[in-house]
């Protein structure tokens, strides 16, 4: 594991879609990564208790290993209530999504997910929709969890257009999480870095 800052994580097992470990008074994972490789992140996570799961999003580099890592750690899922029928099949991902979610052999079932409340131990939910109808970040202390909020491979950029859901929400969801202390971001895609005034006003003006 890769230490980002006091109790928080990133997988090395999770390659190119980074998955996050909260290790504090609750063990809490952030997403699940793309299908097929849930063998390598439980072996990362041996040994290490899991009370909750975290989902920021439907799509199946966030949800991909879910249903294998919950039935060795046995632990809680919590998702976004207007996502959740996405994840459990029951109602059909839009455009090129629906082709990827093919690669998806282990659904979720609706029985093993939980609604996100507004905060969960010491993570506070950030309702981001957008990228997908019930897009939410997470923030803990002063690090926060931005699923496809946007990303920062090359440079601070949002997701492809063709795989957001609507893009001006998307666009209006984003100065929301400057409403809070912010030191650390971490997206999905992409490397994680630190606030500046550079930084944020890049962010603002995707």
């Amino acid at each position: 594991m890769i230490k980002i800052t006091e109790n928080v994580y990133s997988l090395e097992s999770s390659k190119k879609f980074n998955i996050f470990l909260i290790k504090g008074e609750k063990n809490i994972l952030i997403d699940t990564g793309f299908p097929g490789n849930a063998k390598k992140i439980l072996e990362e996570l041996d040994g290490i208790d899991l009370d909750y799961i975290l989902i920021t999003h439907h799509d199946i580099d966030h949800i991909g290993n879910l249903v294998e890592i919950q039935e060795v750690k046995n632990c809680e899922v919590y998702a976004p209530s207007e996502d959740i029928p996405f994840i459990t099949g029951e109602k059909s991902r839009p455009g090129i999504k629906r082709l990827l979610s093919k690669k998806l052999k282990n659904i979720p079932k609706e029985e093993n997910l939980k609604e996100l409340p507004e905060k969960i131990n010491d993570v506070t939910v950030i309702k981001t929709p957008g990228h997908t109808p019930g897009h939410v970040c997470f923030l803990y202390g002063d690090v926060i969890f931005l699923g496809d909020l946007f990303r920062n491979e090359d440079s601070i950029e949002l997701i492809n257009s063709k795989m957001n859901f609507d893009e001006d929400l998307l666009r209006e969801s984003i100065p929301k999480i400057f409403e809070y202390e912010i030191k650390w971001f971490c997206p999905t895609h992409g490397e994680i870095f630190e606030f500046s005034d550079k930084a944020k006003e890049e962010i603002l003006n995707l």
